[in-house]
């Protein structure tokens, strides 16, 4: 009711403005003129009753080929409210002879990169963005890759390198203009050990002190969102796994629920339980790789090991269930692929209990390190505002002070019937963001116990026939039952005209999918909100004014994962 009140009343604000609302099972979403964008985003957010305070996502869609359409692109801003936990899609109508939009970056840090995101792979420029440029793609790239019709078998030779001066700032005949008396480039990466190989940092230092910084992302871009656009709906889960290979489960989890809720589909109670309970393991499995990054960042070698350790236990429960160490493909839309082996949820029992006593051991030791201490205290501090301008979600949102998470936000969630309570710090500096992640993963531990308690015989997949593979039984037995399998396995299951965003608390943060269905059997847009992606654009201001030997503590803290920040 709230937002058809917050439609009328928008429409009423900006008669001229306003060209189509809806609101529906699926979410609510107003169609503006570019025009107005600024004007109207100001007034979401100040609204007396339904302000929407918080943008947690920026991208594009092509209707290309769509009939009775009077624009081409549309330019999609995610709003939230915390307080009404309700989510708002503003799209702002762009034709194709008129490709520019006003920019947002005045009202959001996210924009800048997202913006730049929308530029490369739509062609929409943005007036008023500070530096409108290619991020995933060369800058030597030709055409725009997420257009329906881009051609993926051109070729675009490449030759020279980005040198990033654009976004750094020139150095200059006399550094003393600029008010240094020595300014050195510096490139860390996309070889630093510390990097992983995927990210390329240029800093301007002054001894030993960062003045400026500049990130280079895109050496891992596969291109995920356009593969997803040509492959059947199921064919997409192994997509998602490599998104983040720490936490495959939740990204399986992220993709298979925003599809289920386009076919209104409902879960067996025990395949929504499976899910939460590995949805854990695999959040635990996450938070300790990162932390063990970070230990080894700081020189804190056995603490390192026996995060590994905790790794390597998820790992062998991935194997046990699935068969597979890492990238299971193990969720299926509608359910699960199988039951649970024999033994199982006694092997989790047991992990579960071993790992109480382990983060205990590890947080006494690393705490009681004075060099920890020095590291990371009052290192990387992010205030709330700050990371709210850029979209921040999840532990690194929680750990500069501010609850949100969406177990908690969405009234459909799986986590719905589990008691926890979300961990959260105040300091928003390194510090803060390690202890997060410990919270978490003792958090973690107590929800998988609810899940094992939860527990009960039943289903692992939906009946619908147009979603589930029939049985082998039934394929072998009856006609129908052989028609269904072959009429799946070869065309594929349909989905139903719709538009949907849905969005679970990933391991990094808000992991969504804004899908939209033309009653086909492959998405019509699939775009995927990467929490890295928004995490990493806020690094270059958090390390500017900082000793060049805090970039990599805060770099760690920050958890980018590569697959899901290029995709």
């Amino acid at each position: 009711m709230s937002l058809d009140i917050l439609l009328d009343d928008l429409a009423a604000a900006f008669p001229f403005s306003v060209l189509e609302t809806h609101n529906g099972r699926l979410g609510a979403s107003a169609l503006i003129d570019k025009e107005s964008t600024l004007e109207i985003l100001t007034w979401l957010g100040r609204h007396e009753k339904n302000s929407f305070e918080f943008l947690s996502d920026l991208s594009a869609l092509d209707r290309f080929g769509q009939v009775g359409m009077d624009h081409r692109f549309e330019v999609v801003y995610q709003l939230v409210s915390w307080s009404r936990k309700e989510r708002f899609a503003l799209k702002v109508a762009v034709s194709e002879d008129d490709l520019e939009v006003p920019s947002v970056c005045s009202m959001f840090r996210l924009a800048d990169w997202a913006e730049r995101e929308v530029f490369d792979l739509f062609g929409i420029r943005f007036r008023g963005h500070p530096n409108l440029k290619r991020i995933l793609t060369h800058q030597a790239f030709q055409g725009h890759a997420l257009r329906k019709d881009f051609d993926i078998q051109q070729a675009s030779p490449l030759e020279d390198v980005d040198d990033m001066i654009d976004e750094i700032g020139a150095w200059g005949e006399n550094p003393e203009d600029l008010g240094f008396t020595e300014l050195v480039p510096l490139n860390l990466g996309p070889a630093h050990p510390a990097l992983r190989g995927v990210l390329r940092i240029l800093v301007k230092i002054d001894g030993e002190c960062i003045n400026q910084a500049a990130c280079e992302i895109g050496y891992l871009h596969r291109g995920v969102e356009k593969e997803l656009e040509r492959r059947g709906w199921a064919q997409a889960i192994p997509f998602t796994d490599r998104l983040n290979w720490a936490s495959p489960w939740l990204n399986n989890l992220a993709w298979c629920e925003a599809v289920e809720r386009l076919l209104d589909l409902k879960v067996p109670d025990r395949a929504e339980t499976i899910r939460v309970m590995m949805a854990e393991l695999s959040r635990i499995s996450d938070h300790a790789t990162c932390l063990a990054a970070t230990f080894e960042s700081l020189g804190l070698r056995a603490a390192y090991w026996r995060l590994q350790a905790i790794t390597e236990g998820v790992t062998e429960l991935n194997e046990a269930i699935s068969g597979v160490r890492h990238n299971p493909s193990f969720l299926r839309i509608g359910g699960l692929s199988a039951d649970l082996p024999d033994g199982f949820e006694n092997s989790v029992a047991e992990f579960s209990k071993q790992l109480v006593g382990a983060i205990d051991g590890i947080l006494d030791f690393v705490l009681s390190n004075p060099i920890f201490d020095r590291r990371t205290r009052g290192v990387g501090v992010v205030s709330a505002a700050t990371a709210l301008s850029y979209g921040w979600t999840g532990p690194c949102l929680r750990a500069s002070g501010l609850n949100y998470d969406l177990r908690q936000f969405d009234a459909k969630s799986a986590w719905r019937h589990y008691r926890f309570k979300p961990a959260c710090r105040k300091g928003g500096d390194v510090h803060a963001r390690i202890l997060v992640r410990f919270d978490e993963i003792v958090e973690s531990l107590a929800l998988i116990e609810q899940a094992l308690y939860r527990l009960n015989p039943g289903e692992i997949m939906t009946s619908n026939k147009a979603v589930a593979l029939p049985k082998k039984s039934d394929v072998s037995s009856s006609l129908e039952g052989m028609a269904n399998h072959v009429l799946l396995l070869t065309e594929g299951m349909k989905v139903p005209k719709g538009e949907v965003y849905h969005a679970i608390e990933g391991a990094n943060g808000e992991l969504g999918f804004h899908l939209i269905s033309d009653g086909g059997t492959r998405p019509r847009r699939a775009r995927c909100r990467p929490p890295s992606f928004h995490n990493y654009a806020a690094f270059p201001s958090i390390v500017a004014g900082q000793p060049l030997s805090h970039a990599i503590p805060i770099l760690a803290s920050l958890n980018v994962v590569a697959g899901e920040l290029d995709r």
